[in-house]
């Protein structure tokens, strides 16, 4: 079982809608990401903590709550 909880939201998204998280290069750009970062972070990949505007970020891209992804 997953215990990231980043990892677990992107799953739980997915599962809701039916379809991959995928967000676009203007969704990326709105909310101050690289794809490449994106791609790290929820591949769980990333060495480099997830600032406090990511983590604003994702959870806005993935319609959950900032405390659930951190």
């Amino acid at each position: 079982m997953n215990t990231n909880p980043i990892i677990t939201a992107k799953n739980a998204y997915e599962a809701r809608l039916g379809v991959n998280f995928s967000p676009n290069e203007e969704t990326l750009t709105r909310l101050g990401f690289k794809k490449k970062r994106l791609t790290r972070i929820l591949s769980g990949k990333t060495t480099k903590p997830l600032t406090a505007t990511e983590a604003k970020g994702l959870a806005e891209m993935l319609n959950v709550p900032v405390s659930q992804i951190i």
